[in-house]
C-alpha cells in the first residue's frame, strides 16, 4: 500500500508542475515563430506573441517584444495612410484612428508591465522610453515620462551612451540645446570612437 500512497503523492505534485512545463513550452514555441514572422507579417507576429504572452504572462521578454509589435503596427498604418503629396488629408478613418490609438495603448501597457516584472532591466526601460518619445506628438507629457524612462534606463546601464545620445536628442529637440550638449558629451566620453555622439555634438 505504501509504494500506491507514494505514487499518489507524486503523481498530484507532478501533474500541475508537467502542465505549467508544457504551457512555458509552448509559450517559447510561439515567440520564436513570431521572430520568425518579424520580418514578413505584422499581424502574425502580433498573433504568436499574444499566444506567447497568454501562456506565460510573467516572462518580460514577452512584454517587451509585443510593445514593439504594437507601436509598429500602429506605426505602419499611420504611414500607409496617412498625407502624402498626392493625398494632403490622407485616408485615415475613424476606425484606423481607434485602431491606431489602441495599438499605442497596448504598446505603453506592455512596457510598463515590462518594467514591473523585470525593473532591473535597461533595456525595458529604453523600449518604453522610446514608446513614449515616438508619441510625443500626440500625448500630453509623453516627453517627461520618456526622459524618467531613459533615465531609470541609465542607471541600470550607465556605461550604455546610445541611451545618452537618446536623451541628448530629446532635448535637441526641444531647443534646450545646453543639455543636449552635456548628454552627447558624456556619450562620446563613455566610447571615444562613437562617431554618432561627435556627429550630434557636431550639429
Amino acid at each position: 500500500l505504501l509504494p500506491v500512497i507514494v505514487f499518489v503523492v507524486f503523481l498530484a505534485g507532478a501533474v500541475p508542475l508537467l502542465y505549467q512545463t508544457s504551457k512555458a513550452v509552448r509559450a517559447d514555441y510561439y515567440h520564436r515563430q513570431a521572430l520568425l514572422q518579424a520580418n514578413v507579417s505584422g499581424n502574425k507576429t502580433y498573433e504568436y506573441l499574444q499566444k506567447a504572452e497568454t501562456l506565460n504572462p510573467v516572462i518580460d521578454l514577452y512584454r517587451i517584444d509585443l510593445a514593439q509589435t504594437n507601436f509598429a503596427l500602429a506605426n505602419a498604418i499611420a504611414i500607409q495612410k496617412g498625407p502624402t503629396e498626392a493625398n494632403p488629408k490622407g485616408s485615415l478613418t475613424d476606425q484606423d484612428r481607434r485602431t491606431i490609438q489602441t495599438l499605442i495603448s497596448q504598446a505603453i501597457n506592455e512596457g510598463r508591465v515590462s518594467v514591473a516584472l523585470s525593473p532591473l532591466s535597461a533595456r525595458n526601460w529604453e523600449v518604453l522610453a522610446s514608446v513614449y518619445r515616438n508619441i510625443s506628438g500626440i500625448a500630453q507629457n509623453a516627453l517627461s515620462f520618456s526622459l524618467d524612462a531613459y533615465g531609470r534606463a541609465i542607471q541600470r546601464d550607465p556605461l550604455n551612451p546610445s541611451l545618452r545620445i537618446s536623451v541628448g536628442g530629446i532635448y535637441y529637440t526641444a531647443q534646450n540645446y545646453d543639455l543636449a550638449i552635456r548628454f552627447f558629451t558624456d556619450a562620446a566620453n563613455l566610447k571615444p570612437d562613437n562617431a554618432n555622439a561627435y556627429y550630434n555634438l557636431a550639429i
